[in-house]
C-alpha cells in the first residue's frame, strides 16, 4: 500500500468515525472514556494531519460502542451494520400452513408405529426422501 492509499484509508476512517459519532450524539470525551483511551489519543486519530489508523483494540471498542462494523469504519464495506446484524434481519422464518402431504406423512407414521420400515412409500413428501432414507 503506497502512502496515498494509506492517507485515503485514514481519511475514510476519520470521516466515518465523525459520522458515527454525530449519529450517536456522542462527544469525543464520552467516546474516549467509553472505549478506554485518553481524550488526546482520540483527538490524534481525528486530527486532519494524522496519517495513522488505530490499533485493533480501540478500533473494536469504537465499533462496539457506536454499534457499527469495523469493516465499514475502515472503508472496506458500504454497510455500517455488522454482518451478524444484517443476517439476523434478513433471515426470518415464518411458520407455514400445513401442506396436504403433511397428512399423508402423519398417516404413514401412525401406520408404521411398532413395525420395521423397509420401504419408503411413494406418496411421502420429497423433503423426507433423503439419500440416507432411500439407500
Amino acid at each position: 500500500m503506497n502512502s496515498q492509499e494509506r492517507l485515503l484509508h485514514v481519511e475514510i476512517f476519520r470521516s466515518r468515525l465523525l459520522q458515527a459519532m454525530a449519529s450517536s450524539s456522542i462527544k469525543r470525551s464520552g467516546l474516549a472514556q467509553a472505549i478506554g483511551v485518553d481524550r488526546s489519543t482520540l483527538s490524534q486519530l481525528l486530527a486532519i494531519d494524522n496519517d495513522r489508523l488505530p490499533r485493533l483494540d480501540p478500533l473494536m471498542a469504537i465499533a462496539s460502542k457506536l454499534q457499527i462494523s469495523v469493516d465499514w469504519l475502515l472503508g472496506l464495506t458500504s454497510e455500517a451494520r455488522s454482518g451478524a446484524e444484517i443476517l439476523s434481519q434478513s433471515l426470518q422464518l415464518t411458520p407455514s400452513l400445513p401442506l396436504p402431504s403433511d397428512g399423508s406423512l402423519k398417516l404413514w407414521h401412525k401406520e408404521a408405529v411398532g413395525s420395521k420400515v423397509r420401504y419408503v412409500p411413494a406418496n411421502l413428501p420429497d423433503l423426507v426422501k433423503t439419500q440416507a432414507v432411500l439407500a
